[in-house]
């Protein structure tokens, strides 16, 4: 089954990341994809990792919850819970000069049902995004 984190190594990849930016909005998330997110900054791919998820993420999910959370705390990167519905990747290399965001409607967990997803490489969508929900969100 093809699920909503399977795009992020793929874009990683596509887009050659070295030192970038990877912002991620979601309900809930599965520990294939804690791990693998974990994984871009472990390898040189992300400097500056942002996850923002909903609390019942952090009751649903204690496990994958806690070690997601340790991980991004140990590599100095972000994590924010608070009420939130929003399923949405932003990447950018290091300078963010080039980006893709994808939104959709699915979490990053595995999904029985058919999802929707838009995939933009509008930088302008990457720059709003960043400043208006991700940064306006991690500095509330």
């Amino acid at each position: 089954a093809f699920e909503f984190g399977h795009f992020i190594p793929v874009l990683i990849e596509m887009m050659g990341l070295k030192a970038g930016h990877l912002y991620i909005s979601t309900w809930t998330m599965n520990r294939a994809h804690s791990l693998n997110i974990l994984q871009t900054v472990d390898s040189g791919q992300v400097a500056h990792l942002a996850v923002m998820t909903d609390p019942y993420f952090l009751r649903r999910e204690a496990a994958v919850a806690n070690g997601l959370v340790m991980g991004i705390m140990q590599r100095k990167q972000r994590f924010v819970a608070f009420k939130n519905h929003v399923k949405a990747i932003a990447i950018a290399n290091a300078d963010e000069t080039k980006s893709v965001v994808v939104t959709g409607s699915a979490n990053l967990s595995s999904q029985p049902r058919a999802e929707n997803f838009v995939i933009s490489c509008d930088l302008s969508l990457y720059q709003w995004l960043r400043d208006e929900f991700f940064e306006a969100m991690l500095n509330a």
